[in-house]
């Protein structure tokens, strides 16, 4: 067994920012095991060092502080689903992390949908890892938050306030996971507020549907990095993953009281008016209105903002690709009053109001 948690002229008991926890690197190659070592020692990290399965669930099982595990599979005979369910048997608060000789991602897909937080291929950048490590740190501490807040929720010593503040921290955070997306959920919460500002809504209806689109991709936050921010076409595999994500938004909001109202426009804002969306193929008025009106503010912030593969629509080529999916992806009579609101100018003056379509 290799087992190291510092290296030669390194301070053994203080650590860089004071952060707790060890990290497991399970590789064979001993220069790359040496990089990560010097890598992680430089970071402040802790890291313990194997080169077999066997000495991997040692480690695991002797360091009860230990927070992550990077997995190189080539670096073991066991069948690595195996190996990894093992280790989150030995420790459930491990987040694994697999660096993949392969170039084909479906290899790692298997593990992310087993609960593996990541993968990244070799070769890789270091500044690679620093960036996943801080990512399982926050993962991991906006879940202890949210453990709490259920527990202190049922206990009936938590305020709705804090509940809110802590989902528009967990929405902040998905936005900066991505620099395609970075602001994303604040857009379309602004813009929603404004456009059911136009159409009207009673000021709990407007609020209401303006949070869920502050949180209407709360559901990403489980999504690996490296899918996330893919600037290629997604395998069907990877494609799954992030179709999911309306299902796992609706599951994070479930347990709290007061987002009740907010889950439909979470769980169906990628329905389509056709039935063609999904989780639930919904069509027309079966949609939940708010989640209507998400689906058009979401659409529209996406055409209109930057992306790797294509300039930001102009508002007259937006509001041409409106009227072409008006009666096919969205709501027909809501797509008219929003491009009434864009014509008079409703997302620079706020104050000018429309007429609420008759649909509920």
């Amino acid at each position: 067994m290799i087992k190291t948690g510092t290296m030669p002229g390194s301070p053994s008991s203080e650590r860089k920012g004071g952060t707790a926890g060890s990290i497991l690197i399970l590789e064979k190659d001993p220069a790359l095991r040496q990089a990560f070592s010097r890598h992680l020692t430089r970071w402040g990290e802790h890291p313990l060092l194997a080169d077999s399965a066997e000495d991997a669930l040692s480690l695991i099982r002797g360091e009860p502080e230990v927070f992550l595990a990077f997995l190189n599979l080539a670096s073991i005979s066991t069948p690595g689903l195996d190996l990894m369910e093992a280790i989150q048997d030995a420790n459930p608060e491990v987040s694994v992390i697999l660096t993949t000789d392969y170039v084909d991602p479906s290899t790692a897909l298997p593990f992310i949908e087993r609960g593996a937080f990541d993968y990244v291929k070799k070769p890789f950048l270091f500044e690679e890892i620093e960036i996943l490590i801080r990512r399982v740190r926050e993962h991991q501490e906006l879940r202890s938050q949210a453990t709490t807040l259920q527990i202190l929720q049922e206990t009936k010593k938590v305020e709705r306030q804090n509940l809110i503040d802590f989902m528009i921290g967990l929405a902040n955070l998905i936005d900066a996971k991505s620099p395609y997306t970075r602001e994303h959920s604040d857009r379309v919460a602004r813009t929603t507020k404004v456009f059911t500002r136009f159409l009207g809504l009673p000021r709990k209806d407007y609020e209401d549907i303006s949070f869920g689109a502050k949180l209407h991709d709360i559901g990403k936050v489980g999504i690996p990095d490296s899918i996330l921010n893919s600037t290629g076409k997604l395998s069907k595999e990877e494609r799954q993953i992030m179709n999911d994500h309306p299902q796992a938004g609706a599951r994070i909001l479930k347990p709290i009281l007061v987002m009740k109202d907010i889950i439909p426009m979470v769980l169906y804002h990628h329905e389509n008016w056709d039935g063609t969306g999904y989780p639930e193929r919904l069509r027309e008025e079966e949609i939940p209105f708010g989640a209507r009106i998400v689906k058009i503010t979401d659409y529209y912030d996406a055409i209109t903002s930057h992306r790797p593969y294509r300039s930001p629509l102009s508002l007259e080529e937006a509001s041409q690709v409106l009227r072409s999916e008006r009666g096919r992806i969205l709501d027909p009579r809501l797509t008219d009053a929003f491009l009434d609101m864009l014509h008079q100018g409703g997302l620079e003056n706020p104050n000018v109001s429309g007429v609420l379509p008759a649909v509920r």
